[in-house]
């Protein structure tokens, strides 16, 4: 048997232990009976330590050029990936927007073009770019546009603008003869819901074939429309190709692409012949 000094937050606690008891148990014993006494007892019999707060950290001044380059960055961003077609700016399917379009907005009223440049020079990311165009020897255009992240559904920046022929081997509208006799008076219009007019540069061997067995008449014919290419880009129509080598465009300002744009028209008719017996629901 021993005695064992134990001090409790400054109070020594003298206690006969046990010689069967091992010193570690005995100790374990007295810290769970000191755990149950009352804490304002221990308090006021140990000695007190004030409490220390931890110092409030000094905010720091906001710099005007910092907060300033926030919100251009946010507006921009705004108008380029989301707002562009609702706001009435001129969005090319490849995201791109003639940048003095941009800084007309009433919501960059407050910015020039030496703010954008100071801001993107602080974004290493490059999610937003300008880029300046040539557009004749004395004389180019800057345009800008988002990196990603766009809403807008006719706008995929994956897109590449048509600037040469040799980039199609030809640009392509599939329709039926219905709609060709709206299209000779009015020009090509984008489908309903669609801002953007799709062409192929290549029609299937079999293309109307479907149609034909599905009509009535078996008498029926598509018809494929093919642009000069030439005339349109000297006109001023922008053509872009997608990743299934489909081409799309957004037509003149009406938004349309007009009759005298049009090469050739090939009308692709199916005709059945009866070698053997009678044709359906005759009689006789």
């Amino acid at each position: 048997m021993h005695f064992v000094n134990r001090s409790l937050h400054g109070v020594v606690l003298r206690h006969f232990a046990p010689s069967c008891l091992g010193r570690r148990t005995f100790v374990q014993s007295l810290t769970s009976q000191h755990n149950k006494l009352n804490s304002k007892q221990i308090v006021s019999e140990g000695p007190s330590f004030p409490l220390r707060s931890r110092p409030k950290r000094k905010k720091r001044p906001e710099d005007p050029s910092f907060r300033e380059a926030i919100t251009l960055t946010k507006r921009l961003s705004y108008l380029l990936r989301h707002g562009a077609e609702a706001q009435g700016l001129n969005i090319r399917p490849d995201g791109w927007v003639p940048l003095d379009d941009v800084l007309k907005h009433s919501s960059m009223a407050e910015f020039s073009f030496e703010h954008l440049r100071q801001v993107l020079q602080l974004d290493p990311q490059r999610r937003i770019v300008v880029k300046e165009v040539p557009i004749s020897k004395d004389a180019s255009m800057w345009w800008i546009r988002a990196a990603g992240k766009h809403s807008i559904p006719s706008v995929n920046t994956a897109m590449k603008q048509i600037k040469y022929l040799d980039q199609v081997s030809a640009v392509l509208y599939c329709t039926n003869w219905a709609k060709w006799n709206n299209i000779k008076k009015y020009g090509i219009w984008p489908d309903e819901d669609d801002s953007l007019i799709h062409f192929v540069q290549s029609v299937d061997e079999d293309y109307g074939v479907e149609a034909h067995h599905n009509s009535a008449h078996h008498n029926s014919a598509e018809i494929v429309i093919q642009l000069d290419l030439e005339k349109a880009l000297l006109a001023g129509l922008q053509f872009f190709i997608k990743n299934d080598r489909s081409v799309v465009t957004a037509g003149d300002y009406r938004g349309c692409v007009g009759s005298d744009f049009i090469y050739r028209v090939s009308q692709i008719s199916w005709n059945t012949r009866i070698l053997q017996g009678k044709r359906q629901g005759q009689d006789g």
